[in-house]
Parts: structure tokens; C-alpha cells; sequence
């Protein structure tokens, strides 16, 4: 078979994977950046990757999950709007945020939680951030769900350097089944960083440990995680059976290290990579 009807193969395969999320159809997909996908043909990105790896005689290998529901960590901006606060992401282009309430590639607890979250703003009447005038309190909202139980290690962005009676008194509004953990995180600079350096946790447990191939991964909320954590299993495992007993293994911009340890008892020795306190406190 020659490299264009491989090509061609492949083109199939992932029309096939993007054709099953097309029913049933995004509410949000004309405005919110969160996702590209185009249903009529094979996105450039796919066919640069088959033309490099075909460069090198490699054959890519493409692995579908899921198509709804796999986003486990979201960060979403928090903006005034017209009938109240504002939960999503910025309009394709812009920095205009767009509500998601209905997502369907983020956990069902992410919807819920961002639910739950504008309509306890409203009750507290909490400050949202203004972008042009670097006014009010609340930036944004990460949202962390277990794969297990669905329950959300949630993070404010606050722009502010100390943590504020507002933020105290919403706080206590966070308990439940829902809810594994409740973090601040300080960042009053005036840029366009999601996440300042400063943290602090208001409730729940310390350390979001996620399922992943048989051990429990712990997850500060500063800590890089991959958000479709089912697909990243499945790259470890490839990589796994790849490793030879005798083989070092070096693992640059680690995170909390998951695909080093993961590799651990399969080869001689593990390197891992990475300048971030939160994912070297985790690890």
C-alpha cells in the first residue's frame, strides 16, 4: 500500500472518530473557542503529522476516545454579563467571554459545578473581574473532576494579593458530595496568565489523586494535568511496551511525572524534567 492511499485510510479513520460527535450537536460550537473540529475533512494538523512521521518511514497512530464528556480540568473565565456573571471561555478571536453551560466535551460535573458556582456569585453578589479597568475580584475558575467519583477540586483566581471576606463567606457555600477541595489562587498582575504563583486552600482534602494505570497520581491545582486523562493512559501504555529493561528513560517537561513513573518498573533508570514547584511538590 502506497503512502497516499495510507493517507487516505487514515483520513477515513479520523473522519470516522469526529462524524460520531456530531450528534448530538454542541449548543455553543458557533462562538466558543474551546473546540475545532471540522467534520468535512481531514484537519491540517492530522495530515502534517502523517507526512512527517511518513518522512522518517514511521507509520502515526491515531487513538480515539470518547467524544463527550472526556475534558476532566477546565479553566473558564469569569466575566460580568448583562443577566449576571459569566462562566466559559472568550469568543473565537476576542477577548469577549461566552457562557457554556452545556458543554458536551466537559465532565458532567464541570457543568454542574459552573452551575452551581453563578448562581452562589449572584447570591453573595461577589465582585467579577473587569478586564479593561483591572477592577473587581473573581478572574477565573478551574475546574478539576475525578475520574472515579466526579467530585471537583475547584480553584478561584482572584485578583487580589490577600485573601478577602467575599471569597471567606462564598467559601462556606462549598460542601457536598460535589465538591472534593476549594483553593484560591492570588493574581492581581495585569496580564493575560490564568494562574498567579500564590496559593491557598480554604476546604476539603490537600491533594486531588487521580486513578491512573493502578496508582492514585496526587494533583496540586498548580500542577499541569493532560484533561482527556483517558487518552493519556492509553499514551503511557504505548510507551510502556516500547521500553526495554536496559533503557534510560528521560522525561522533559515532566509535569508530576506520570509517564516516568509509569515507566519506572519497566526500564533502568528515569530522569525527569520540569522547573514547577507545584508539579515537583506533587511528585
Amino acid at each position: 500500500m502506497n503512502r497516499a492511499s495510507d493517507a487516505n485510510k487514515l483520513s477515513t479513520g479520523y473522519r470516522q472518530v469526529m462524524n460520531s460527535f456530531s450528534t448530538p450537536k454542541c449548543p455553543h460550537f458557533a462562538v466558543c473557542s474551546g473546540c475545532e473540529i471540522f467534520l468535512d475533512e481531514t484537519p491540517r494538523a492530522w495530515k502534517e503529522i502523517v507526512e512527517f512521521f511518513h518522512s522518517l518511514s514511521l507509520e502515526p497512530l491515531l487513538e480515539a476516545g470518547k467524544p463527550l464528556h472526556w475534558r476532566l480540568k477546565a479553566k473558564l473565565a469569569v466575566r460580568e454579563g448583562k443577566d449576571g456573571p459569566i462562566i466559559g471561555l472568550f469568543k473565537k478571536g476576542t477577548h469577549e467571554a461566552v457562557s457554556i453551560p452545556q458543554c458536551l466535551v466537559h465532565h458532567p460535573s464541570i457543568n454542574q459545578g459552573v452551575s452551581y458556582l453563578s448562581k452562589m456569585l449572584l447570591r453573595e453578589n461577589l465582585s467579577i473581574y473587569n478586564e479593561e479597568k483591572g477592577t473587581g475580584l473573581l478572574r477565573y475558575a478551574q475546574f478539576f473532576a475525578h475520574r472515579q467519583s466526579g467530585a471537583l477540586q475547584l480553584s478561584l483566581v482572584v485578583n487580589s494579593e490577600i485573601l478577602s471576606k467575599e471569597i471567606e463567606k462564598l467559601s462556606k457555600h462549598f460542601s457536598g458530595d460535589l465538591w472534593h477541595s476549594l483553593w484560591v489562587n492570588f493574581h492581581p498582575a495585569g496580564d493575560n496568565r490564568v494562574l498567579g504563583s500564590r496559593w491557598q486552600k480554604l476546604a476539603g482534602e490537600p491533594w486531588f489523586c487521580q486513578p491512573f494505570l493502578g496508582e492514585l497520581i496526587p494533583f496540586h491545582p498548580g500542577a499541569f494535568s493532560q484533561a482527556n486523562l483517558e487518552l493519556f493512559e492509553k499514551l503511557c501504555q504505548h510507551i510502556r511496551s516500547w521500553i526495554l529493561p536496559s533503557d534510560r528513560v528521560v522525561e522533559l517537561v515532566a509535569g508530576v511525572g506520570v509517564i516516568g513513573t509509569s515507566c519506572l518498573a519497566f526500564c533502568k533508570k528515569v530522569l525527569l524534567v520540569e522547573n514547577s514547584a507545584f508539579a515537583a511538590v506533587s511528585f
